[in-house]
């Protein structure tokens, strides 16, 4: 079993990056830590083998691989994990205007991330600039639809899929007061 000075208990969130798993999200105290594994060695958290902690300031809502960064989203912020030779990660601020209401609305779409933010659908995208992210809303001629979505909703509840073959992605909300064939579901492309 894993073990180490640098593991969080029960952490809700999973990602692998850099031949490192990170988690992040765990319970009450760990809610704002994402711990990362000794680089090739997923039962290693040890400190003195390359394991560690970054502490982005908020609670994690989710995280995603990009490019060469894993973004780390909390519901009003989103920082990155940026490899680093001496010191393992070092974490930069993206935005602490924006952030992700729903841990399973993040999904890379045709070499893009979007996700599900309170003012609508995200994508966090590549610039010309070498290491430049762009934050566009894509959902603004959806506006209302999206605003509606999350207010009658538990967002919590949302189901995200890529269909790569489309390069569309989907998002279901569920209701358990709804029957299956008219539950709530959006379809989007970047």
């Amino acid at each position: 079993s894993p073990g180490g000075d640098q593991l969080i208990d029960a952490p809700l969130y999973v990602d692998f990056f850099k031949d490192t798993v990170f988690v992040g999200g765990g319970p009450l105290g760990d809610m704002g830590i994402v711990s990362y594994s000794a680089p090739s060695n997923v039962l290693d958290w040890t400190a003195a083998s390359g394991g560690g902690q970054l502490v982005p300031g908020f609670p994690i809502h989710g995280m995603r691989p990009w490019r060469n960064a894993n973004y780390i989203f909390g519901e009003t912020k989103i920082s990155k994990a940026n490899p680093d030779v001496a010191a393992g990660f070092l974490l930069e601020p993206v935005t602490t205007d924006i952030g992700c209401m729903a841990p399973d609305s993040i999904l890379e779409v045709a070499s893009d991330i979007v996700f599900l933010s309170s003012d609508g659908i995200h994508t966090l995208a590549g610039t010309d600039m070498i290491g430049d992210t762009n934050l566009s809303l894509l959902s603004q001629s959806i506006q209302n639809t999206i605003t509606t979505a999350i207010e009658t909703y538990d967002i919590h509840q949302l189901v995200g899929l890529t269909i790569r073959g489309k390069t569309q992605f989907r998002y279901f909300l569920s209701d358990p007061a709804i029957n299956a064939v008219d539950a709530y579901g959006l379809i989007g492309a970047v």
